[in-house]
């Protein structure tokens, strides 16, 4: 797996509040993790492919939520093409989040039962649902 920084900037306490902003380098292969109670847009450029994440409490069970966006302008992808790359990578996805996370999420022990839903978005707001296992199937994993 390639390496990952992780950026705790603000240590949002309430898992409700905390936001994750995933990004990396095409170049060098690095992934860098953004913790904070929003995203890091200040991370976002055109020629990446930023994958955000939240908690949602559904039905009074806590929900892990990736949001992916398929379209983009500057992309040599169709919206196609990049659903089949983030299918692909999801379960990286996965391991880097919850893996750079995993300190609050075990020292939050109900966020490991969380379903992980994964949802591709279109612009005009259509959306592809998955589920992915639960957060502690990630965990887990990622104790190497």
């Amino acid at each position: 797996m390639h390496k990952l920084q992780v950026s705790i900037r603000n240590d949002v306490e309430n898992p409700l509040d905390r936001k994750y902003t995933l990004t990396h380098s095409d170049e060098t292969g690095m992934r860098f993790l953004f913790i904070d109670q929003k995203y890091a847009e200040d991370q976002y450029c055109c020629h990446r492919d930023e994958v955000v994440a939240d908690w949602n409490l559904v039905n009074d069970r806590y929900v892990f939520k990736v949001s992916c966006p398929l379209e983009c302008k500057v992309s040599k992808y169709s919206a196609d093409e990049r659903l089949q790359i983030f299918r692909r990578h999801m379960e990286r996805v996965l391991l880097a989040v919850l893996g750079g996370d995993k300190e609050f999420i075990l020292k939050n022990s109900k966020l490991l039962d969380a379903k992980n839903h994964i949802y591709y978005y279109y612009r005009n707001e259509r959306y592809i649902f998955e589920e992915m296992g639960r957060v502690r199937d990630y965990i887990k994993e990622s104790a190497e």
